[in-house]
């Protein structure tokens, strides 16, 4: 499936902590442009690990062909 599924991991974590950060201002009452735009990042954060750690468990688990 990838080539890369250690790197596609890394990417999964990284984005894992950044949607903890990003979400720290949605502890408190947030209203207006800062809340808004911290949501949205994070719903690309979000989306960006969630496809990088389903190609990153669809590559460990694929097995992988012998060179020719």
């Amino acid at each position: 499936m990838t080539r890369y599924p250690r790197r596609l991991l890394i990417i999964a974590i990284t984005c894992a902590a950044l949607q903890f950060l990003l979400g720290a201002p949605s502890l408190s009452e947030g209203t207006g442009a800062v809340h808004d735009l911290s949501t949205g990042l994070q719903l690309i954060v979000t989306l960006i690990g969630l496809a990088a750690l389903a190609l990153a468990a669809a590559g460990f688990t694929t097995r992988r062909r012998a060179p020719r």
